[in-house]
């Protein structure tokens, strides 16, 4: 048993198939699929986090009701809250999220893993700009990670996922020109 209330990638890849192997067991081939969204995305695509506290995740199965969330919880000695859909009451939250996911892996042929990256992950830490948070640090990292993405891509999503500029956050935004504009 691993005792961590930090989560690696190394220790996401286990718990997805985990999480698989359990679904296999109680469902069969039932498919099932979460996006994942925030620093579990940062972790799964880019380099320049170690750890993060949750998994944050758009669950349509219902999924995280499961005793199956449970048990891997224990397994692991993680949080109650070590994965969740709190991010669904933020005002970073669009179902459109759904539509501009990418697709990461499937484990055990039954849970697909979907993430929000690049400039629509961008555009949602703009959307939430939380100082307490990783939010300012993640979006540095995410554009020193991929230097194809500029304003114009990040002002797009952002206008995808939430219909207008007007929402974003002014100090992120005017952090994010600063750090595009070198």
């Amino acid at each position: 048993m691993v005792s961590t209330n930090e989560l690696s990638k190394e220790l996401l890849e286990t718990i997805f198939k985990d999480i698989a192997k359990s679904l296999k067991q109680l469902r069969g081939k039932d498919k099932v699929e979460l996006i994942i969204v925030g620093g579990a995305s940062i972790l799964l695509n880019y380099d320049f986090r170690a750890s993060t506290t949750d998994i944050d995740c758009y669950d349509t199965y219902g999924l995280l009701m499961n005793d199956i969330m449970s048990n891997i919880g224990d397994k692991y000695n993680l949080p109650n809250d070590w994965i969740n859909t709190d991010f669904l009451n933020t005002t970073s939250f669009t179902p459109k999220i759904v539509q501009y996911s990418q697709y990461y892996k499937t484990y055990g042929d039954v849970l697909t893993i979907r993430t929000i990256k690049d400039e629509y992950l961008i555009a949602m830490k703009l959307k939430a700009g939380r100082d307490y948070k990783h939010d300012l640090s993640d979006i540095l990292g995410i554009l020193q990670s991929n230097s194809n993405i500029n304003l114009e891509m990040i002002n797009n999503a952002y206008i995808n996922l939430y219909g207008c500029l007007d929402s974003v956050n002014k100090e992120a935004y005017a952090m994010l020109v600063g750090i595009i504009n070198k």
